[in-house]
């Protein structure tokens, strides 16, 4: 007959505690600290990260949504090799993170541009929250890699050292956002944002490393390499073909060449990067674009 562990129960609170008071501690200081910044740039900040939350959400929740189920049944079951279980999620929550990253880049200015059209928001907050929305998502990355990492902590019963180290990190970003935040202005926002969803992530695959049920490693760093290459790249274009139409007067003009630009050149790093997926790719659609005169559909 099992028992109530009462010393258990009230250790795993006290951590729990830590981490509620020290989240509370960062929000009040963060906030404090964006609020001595011109007028509007905390505005900005908050529904820049309203529409990555939304996105995020959408985007990239469900993928730890449904690997936490598969992962927890695996434990629960005694399955062995459970890090063949976390390549697949860590490699696609970087493959849609680093996705949604380049769009952002590529399109953001417009997006931004047809949100706060009606809304007389200044040409240099425009550019801000361009800016913010990139960073935000690259926090927002880390983020999805985290909650792999952190729902395979809970699965595995290390939620108590998870909470340790969040309140440290927690405790960090605190002190980055008060000394930082005013003199750095907006890039101080950012920044600390950045800081806190990294030293989060860094908590999550720290105590998940320090387990010893997973022996072998948790990331195919080939194939990150090969994504992190063609996002660079791709990015660099993203940036030298938002110069390069910066001067043209009609948005839609400037969407679809932009459509088109990222259409071309995703397809190309399919096939330079990835040719056992374009192979698939191909095999499905080539029946469809060439099917012999007459056949049926």
């Amino acid at each position: 007959e099992s028992s109530f562990d009462t010393r258990s129960f009230f250790r795993l609170m006290f951590t729990t505690s830590g981490y509620v008071g020290a989240n509370q501690i960062y929000s009040m200081v963060f906030t404090a600290m964006a609020t001595l910044l011109p007028q509007g740039t905390y505005a900005i900040f908050n529904y820049v990260k309203m529409l990555s939350v939304k996105a995020s959400g959408i985007l990239l929740s469900p993928l730890s949504t449904v690997f936490f189920s598969h992962f927890s049944d695996s434990v629960a079951s005694g399955k062995k090799k459970l890090e063949s279980k976390m390549q697949s999620p860590i490699f696609y929550s970087f493959l849609l993170g680093l996705c949604t990253i380049c769009f952002v880049i590529l399109f953001g200015r417009e997006i931004i541009d047809v949100l706060w059209k009606s809304k007389a928001v200044s040409a240099y907050f425009l550019g801000i929250g361009y800016w913010m929305l990139i960073f935000n998502f690259i926090g927002f990355t880390m983020g999805a890699v985290a909650s792999i990492y952190r729902k395979v902590a809970v699965s595995l019963d290390k939620g108590k050292e998870l909470y340790r180290l969040w309140t440290i990190a927690q405790i960090i970003t605190a002190i980055f956002a008060y000394f930082f935040i005013r003199p750095l202005g907006w890039i101080g926002l950012v920044l600390a944002t950045l800081i806190c969803a990294f030293l989060f992530t860094f908590a999550c695959i720290l105590v998940v490393k320090n387990t010893k049920i997973l022996l072998t490693k948790t990331i195919d760093y080939k194939s990150l390499i090969s994504i992190f290459i063609s996002a660079i790249i791709f990015i660099g274009i993203s940036f030298t073909l938002n110069y390069l139409l910066k001067s043209f007067s009609s948005v839609f003009v400037v969407i679809v060449i932009k459509m088109i630009v990222a259409f071309l050149l995703g397809y190309l790093l399919l096939i330079i990067r990835h040719k056992e997926l374009y192979k698939k790719i191909t095999f499905f659609v080539k029946p469809v674009l060439f099917r012999p005169k007459g056949s049926a559909i």
